[in-house]
């Protein structure tokens, strides 16, 4: 038997009453039995059409025999025959259920991603879990749901935005807009450019290199503290600050430039170390935002014109391959390593998109 986490929510009609009688559908299911349920959190809608009600949500801890897919079809199910249908993302609805995890599994697929994706940073979600299954480990960060959840508490009001360069995160961090009070703060990299160097062709000095991305890290460091620090000593209680850049880019950078060949393994893991030891010395995000690749009206529409990205240039381990993907790679791998935190991915998505996920995902923080 499997150990499934689900959530539940309703804004539609007797709330409570939804909430009942899609547990007790739940459990007339074969091969389904509710261990546990939450109490029910009352929440603000989070993204969606404007003016909806209230949220009640909760949380539901069950074993299960039945594979993931067939639970996904036994909750649309349900969900329909309360009267739901999917017409807008977001949109108000009878009832949710969403399956947040199963066992320690991890699906990456078009109709089902478990863990549920947004799960980690939405306190609607995590407050009623942690009531009923907090030290279920979450299978991709490798933090309990009650770490999360302190994480959410106890973190600086801090997003940060990565991912190669010219891909659209100044535009990200100037649009976006909750309702809320915003700090913003922009990359101080003066040449982008130098991501690009290669140390096969002499290019690039590796050492120097690595000095140069320290300063960065640093003189980074120091103005994302500078500006918490005063964003809440003028507003009293701290208000959000929103970068485009994230310390952790320089070891994404690190990633690249040992994935061109030519650097030594011991030269790699000496620059790693300080670099993560310096990273440490400053305060991280609450949540960390990824930009890859985008649709064809997305924020980095055309960003690459002018950068070398010929699939032509041929390189030690990187035979047949752009810069550019080398080294969006490169941060990604760093960006979703274990043990770093929430993470909101954004790939393939339009501005418009970009803009209401990320103004959602500060609400669901709140």
């Amino acid at each position: 038997m499997a150990i499934a986490l689900v959530g539940i929510g309703t804004n539609l009609g007797d709330r409570d009453r939804n909430l009942r009688q899609a547990i007790q559908l739940l459990g007339q299911q074969p091969g389904i039995k509710i261990i546990r349920a939450s109490r029910w959190i009352e929440t603000r809608p989070v993204g969606g059409p404007p003016h909806q009600l209230n949220y009640l949500n909760g949380a539901l801890l069950m074993e299960t025999d039945l594979p993931p897919r067939w639970l996904l079809q036994i909750f649309h199910k349900i969900e329909k025959q309360m009267g739901r249908y999917r017409t807008q993302r977001w949109e108000s609805r009878t009832i949710d259920l969403d399956l947040l995890l199963y066992d320690a599994l991890v699906i990456e697929g078009e109709d089902l991603q478990v863990p549920h994706p947004r799960m980690a940073f939405r306190r609607f979600v995590l407050e009623p879990a942690c009531e009923i299954a907090p030290d279920l480990i979450h299978p991709k960060i490798g933090w309990s749901l009650q770490r999360l959840l302190n994480h959410l508490e106890l973190s600086p009001r801090y997003v940060a935005i990565t991912g190669p360069p010219r891909v659209g995160k100044k535009s990200l961090v100037a649009e976006v807009d909750f309702g809320g009070s915003i700090g913003r703060l922009y990359d101080s990299r003066s040449n982008e450019s130098e991501a690009f160097q290669c140390p096969e062709s002499g290019c690039l000095n590796f050492a120097k290199a690595v000095e140069k991305e320290l300063a960065i890290v640093q003189t980074r460091g120091q103005i994302v503290k500078r500006m918490l620090a005063r964003g809440e000593h003028e507003t009293g209680s701290a208000c959000w600050l929103v970068s485009d850049f994230w310390l952790g880019q320089s070891l994404g950078y690190l990633n690249y430039w040992s994935s061109l060949g030519s650097v030594e393994v011991a030269a790699y893991e000496q620059a790693r170390v300080t670099l993560l030891e310096a990273i440490s010395r400053f305060p991280q995000p609450k949540l960390l935002v990824l930009l890859e690749d985008l649709a064809a009206d997305g924020l980095g529409a055309d960003c690459f014109k002018g950068v070398e990205t010929t699939d032509k240039l041929r390189l030690s381990g990187a035979s047949n391959r752009s810069l550019i993907s080398l080294l969006r790679e490169a941060i990604a791998c760093e960006a979703t390593r274990p043990g770093l935190g929430p993470v909101l991915r954004l790939t393939g998505v339009s501005k418009q998109e970009c803009y209401r996920e990320l103004a959602a995902a500060i609400q669901a923080m709140e």
